[in-house]
């Protein structure tokens, strides 16, 4: 390795650190506004939060209408969920699309499922078989 040595005359030199200052004042100023805009979208993270969530329920959603427009399968029925309800997804015989792509025999069993909202008053899974008293905790496990 060769060490270079470059001269610069006192006006260069002085003109280089403006020059360094300059940079150091734009990445500084860069710095501040970067920081005040992730301040702004901070100060709105419930908002964001909540356009996420939508935004995620959309794309299930749409992934299921995309899904269930297939041959053989049913397109959902998207109702409104009045304000301060309690908003559920209903799926009667249900077959993952996966699972009629891949699976050939005829031995596979639809599923129903209720995710969210209330429990119907005849679901037999509602009812504690030790005492039956009322028990609407939900567990969904997918394998």
């Amino acid at each position: 390795d060769k060490k270079i040595n470059k001269y610069r005359s006192p006006v260069v030199e002085g003109l280089v650190q403006e020059l360094e200052q300059a940079f150091d004042v734009v990445n500084a100023g860069k710095k501040r506004g970067m920081e005040i805009v992730f301040a702004k979208f901070d100060s709105m993270r419930s908002m964001w939060a909540t356009a996420a969530s939508a935004t995620a329920m959309l794309d299930a959603l749409g992934a299921l209408a995309e899904a269930s427009s297939q041959p053989g399968l049913t397109r959902p029925a998207i109702l409104d969920c009045p304000p301060g309800g309690n908003p559920s997804v209903n799926i009667v015989q249900g077959r993952h699309p996966c699972v009629e792509i891949t699976h050939s025999g005829g031995d596979f069993v639809p599923n129903d499922m209720s995710l969210g909202g209330a429990a119907p008053t005849d679901d037999p899974f509602r009812h504690n078989a030790d005492d039956g008293a009322i028990d609407d905790s939900r567990v969904l496990l997918l394998s």
